[in-house]
C-alpha cells in the first residue's frame, strides 16, 4: 500500500510538472502569483510584502499579487496556503508567529510548518524595542529592572495580543531579569500603545517604526533594543546586550514560503529573484525606512532560522506556561 501511495504521488508530480502554465520551463508564463499574507492590511507584514511583490513582479515580467488571509493568530492564511496547489503559484509570507510560535502556543492548529511548508527566502526582520511610559523615573535598563523589582507586581506591560513577538518579549525580559509584571493582551499594537501612552501601562515592546513618532516628540521613552546591533534610526539606543542582558533578541522576521511539493525550479526561481532584489541598495534602504532589515539568502538559511527561533520561544512558552486553547 505505501509502494502504491508513493507510486500515485509521483505520477501526480510528474503529471503537474507537464500541465499547461505549471511546466518549470513556462514558470511563471504570465499567470498571476499569490502571496498569502496572514495579517491585515496596513500592517508591518503586509507592507513589507507589498513592496516585495511590486518589484518582484516588475523583475519576472508577470502579476504578483498580494492577498490578505487574516485570523487565528494568522493559521487561516497558512491553512488556506498549506491546502493550495503546489504549483508555485501560491505562496504563503509567513511571519515568526505562524513559522515559530503558533505551534507551541495553540492547542491545535490546522497545519503543520515542518510537512506542508518548504523554505524560499527570509524576506526582513523587525526589531523590538522596549517603552516606557516617560512617568516612570527610568532611563536605562539597570534603572528599569530596579525599578520594576522594587514595585514587585505593581506594573502592567501590554502587547498586540497573546503569543505576538511583544508579548513574548515580555515574557523573556520577566524571565531573564527576575521582574514582576502583568501581561495585558490587545487587539493589536496601537490600542496598546495608547493606553502606554496614558499611563495605563508602564512598558511595552514594539517595532521601531511604529515607536518613532511618540519617541521624537517625548510621549514615550526607549529604553533597550530587543536585537544583536543597533539600530540606523535610533543609533544612541543600547541594545539589551550593551545594557547588561546579553543574548536578548526578540527580532519579528517574515519570509516566503511554499506548499510542499511545488517544483523546485519553481522555488529557486522565486528565490533567488526575491535574494537579488533585497541585495540592491535602494530596496535595503527602502526597508530600513520601513523599519525593517532586508535579509535575503538561501532556503536553507531560512529553514534553519526557522527551526532555531521555533525551539527557542517553544522552550519559553512552555516555561512561561503560555496556551491558548
Amino acid at each position: 500500500m505505501k509502494i502504491f501511495s508513493i507510486g500515485l504521488a509521483l505520477a501526480g508530480t510528474l503529471f503537474g510538472l507537464a500541465a499547461p502554465g505549471t511546466h518549470a520551463a513556462d514558470y511563471p508564463g504570465g499567470k498571476p502569483i499569490r502571496i498569502i499574507v496572514p495579517t491585515g492590511a496596513g500592517s508591518s507584514t503586509d507592507v513589507l510584502a507589498r513592496e516585495l511583490a511590486l518589484r518582484l513582479a516588475d523583475r519576472l515580467k508577470n502579476p504578483v499579487v498580494v492577498e490578505n488571509r487574516t485570523g487565528a493568530g494568522g493559521s487561516i492564511g497558512a491553512q488556506a496556503v498549506a491546502s493550495a496547489p503546489a504549483d508555485g503559484y501560491t505562496l504563503l509570507m509567513g511571519t515568526i508567529g505562524v513559522l515559530a510560535i503558533n505551534e507551541h502556543l495553540y492547542a491545535k492548529i490546522p497545519y503543520n510548518v515542518e510537512r506542508q511548508f518548504t523554505p524560499v527566502v527570509e524576506v526582513a526582520r523587525v526589531p523590538n524595542l522596549l517603552l516606557v511610559n516617560p512617568s516612570l523615573p527610568v532611563k536605562t535598563l539597570p534603572e528599569f529592572i530596579a525599578y520594576a523589582k522594587a514595585n514587585a507586581g505593581k506594573l502592567n506591560f501590554g502587547s498586540s495580543g497573546n503569543g505576538t513577538s511583544p508579548h513574548l518579549a515580555g515574557e523573556m525580559l520577566k524571565s531573564r531579569t527576575g521582574i514582576s509584571a502583568t501581561h495585558v493582551p490587545y487587539r493589536g499594537g496601537p490600542e496598546a500603545i495608547g493606553d502606554l501612552l496614558s499611563g495605563n501601562l508602564q512598558f511595552m515592546f514594539y517595532h521601531v517604526t511604529g515607536a518613532l513618532p511618540y519617541l521624537k516628540d517625548g510621549r514615550l521613552r526607549a529604553i533597550a533594543l530587543a536585537a544583536p546591533q543597533r539600530d540606523a534610526q535610533l543609533p544612541d539606543l543600547p541594545t539589551f546586550a550593551d545594557a547588561g542582558v546579553p543574548d536578548f533578541d526578540v527580532t519579528a522576521w517574515i519570509g516566503l514560503m511554499a506548499p510542499t511539493g511545488t517544483p523546485a525550479e519553481a522555488t529557486a526561481l522565486i528565490s533567488r529573484q526575491s535574494a537579488a532584489l533585497l541585495a540592491l541598495p535602494e530596496v535595503q534602504q527602502r526597508y530600513r525606512e520601513l523599519g525593517a532589515e532586508a535579509v535575503g539568502g538561501t532556503p536553507a538559511a531560512f529553514g534553519a532560522h526557522i527551526k532555531a527561533e521555533s525551539a527557542k520561544w517553544g522552550a519559553l512558552i512552555k516555561q512561561a506556561n503560555i496556551r491558548i486553547d
